[in-house]
């Protein structure tokens, strides 16, 4: 073999894998801003790198807790009827006519679950759900964390527990939280946006 043939075969190599990069790497089609089906790019640094459901939710989140923790939204409080336990009661946080935020907190003896749902546009995005036992004269001992990603009203992620593993998508457990979750999501702004004194399960 000669060694203009190697060359060429080197050079025809290099050209295919450049281009299999371009078409197969999000990060390649970023930083030459080549952004096809539906793919998105966010900043980080100097860099464009390829940006999915779940980190423009963990921006959501952290951009409506920052407002909160500075007291940018408007609040109010009702009660929530029809749920299981002793009590319960929604904290519903407005900017304007966007309801970002709606925190719901349900009593049942001494355990407690909160439950916070964000939203972007009036459409759940996150449901982060905290069940704890409240012992007299002591910290509440957390016992369960749950958190929920949600895009077009479909459960896309859920990462359950203390020890926050993975919850594999497909499963009908999955299935099943996806709709339980989203219907409790889509029933708190309901009742947020109504003007009943109450929402009603």
């Amino acid at each position: 073999m000669t060694t203009r043939l190697v060359t060429l075969i080197t050079v025809l190599t290099a050209i295919v894998s450049c281009i299999a990069a371009i078409v197969v790497v999000p990060e390649v089609r970023c930083a030459l801003n080549l952004t096809t089906g539906g793919m998105e790019c966010a900043r980080k640094g100097n860099v464009l790198l390829p940006d999915d459901e779940t980190s423009r939710i963990q921006r959501l989140y952290a951009n409506v807790e920052a407002a909160r923790s500075h007291n940018r939204y408007d609040s109010i409080r009702k009660a929530i009827i029809g749920l299981p336990g002793d009590s319960a009661y929604a904290t519903i946080y407005r900017s304007g006519d966007e309801i970002p935020l709606i925190r719901a907190r349900i009593f049942s003896g001494n355990d407690r679950t909160s439950l916070l749902a964000y939203y972007n546009g009036g459409a759940l995005a996150f449901i982060y759900e905290v069940s704890s036992h409240l012992p007299a004269a002591m910290d509440p001992e957390e016992f369960s964390q749950q958190r929920y990603y949600f895009a077009d009203d479909t459960l896309i992620r859920w990462i359950g527990g203390l020890e926050k593993r993975e919850m594999p998508r497909g499963s009908r457990r999955f299935d099943d939280a996806g709709k339980r979750m989203g219907a409790l999501g889509a029933r708190l702004m309901h009742g947020a946006r109504a003007s009943d004194p109450v929402i009603e399960f």
